[in-house]
């Protein structure tokens, strides 16, 4: 019995992919083999990349270990109003 319950919708998953299988192929058939992918032609071209300066480790560890300066950046605290305080 268990084995009909579980066959019965195996059967009907199959015969619907077969399905939408076949009516895709028959579609592109209609359309005929004709359907190409066209590619554009990509020209090599020399790209002039002029180096560039990258930063050092030690010039980042200094800049954020530098206390006066990390005070002066820092974004200023906001002050949150609680929703369950106040009057209601």
């Amino acid at each position: 019995m268990k084995s009909k319950k579980l066959f019965i919708p195996l059967l009907g998953t199959a015969v619907l992919i077969l399905s939408l299988a076949a009516v895709g192929l028959i579609s592109y058939l209609r359309r005929g083999l004709q359907a190409t992918i066209a590619i554009p032609e990509i020209s090599m071209q020399e790209i002039n990349v002029e180096p560039t300066s990258f930063v050092q480790a030690n010039e980042c560890l200094a800049c954020h270990t530098e206390k006066q300066k990390l005070i002066d950046t820092a974004k200023l605290e906001e002050v949150v109003v609680k929703e369950s305080e106040g009057t209601g």
